[in-house]
């Protein structure tokens, strides 16, 4: 019988000295951790380095990133398991979500989608046009020029150059 999936949100502060690679690292085993498990993230945020509030083992900045991801108890369990043996792990904090939080979430991821969709239309419509200046700037450099007339030298006479 399979277990109840429940919904979930962790707060996790990584050491803000580690190189990108490793934050990354930490961040794809813990992906990989509730995956493994029966679970399936809904959203991951990556805040990268922020302030603490407090200093926590002689450190005032961390690395934030936040799962937010659907998961049976078992896979939480391992997953907070594997943040508590890691040393670079500062702390984290797993919350359940409830109707409103769930709702929020899937309001922003909504609304995220939204923003993506209408930055895409926008890129389309800039390459359109794009292509319809460049387009028009080989029509205009394709023409041929149209014939000047040569303008006469001006003389102290049409100057009005009386002295």
């Amino acid at each position: 019988m399979s277990e109840e999936l429940r919904d979930y949100e962790t707060v996790c502060i990584v050491d803000p000295d580690l190189p990108a690679e490793d934050v990354q690292a930490i961040i794809d085993r813990s992906v990989s951790i509730i995956e493994t498990g029966g679970g399936s993230i809904h959203k991951l945020d990556d805040w990268g380095r922020r302030r603490l509030a407090y200093p926590i083992n002689k450190k005032t900045d961390g690395h934030y990133f936040i799962p937010y991801f659907s998961a049976p108890n078992a896979a939480k369990v391992e997953f907070e398991r594997i943040l508590r043996l890691n040393e670079n792990v500062i702390r984290y904090q797993t919350i359940v979500l409830d109707a409103v939080g769930l709702e929020t979430l899937k309001n922003s991821i909504a609304a995220a989608e939204a923003v993506a969709e209408q930055a895409e239309k926008d890129a389309a419509e800039k390459a359109e046009a794009v292509k319809a200046a460049e387009a028009a700037a080989a029509a205009v450099a394709a023409a041929p020029a149209p014939a000047t007339e040569e303008a006469t030298p001006a003389t102290d006479e049409t100057e009005g150059g009386a002295k």
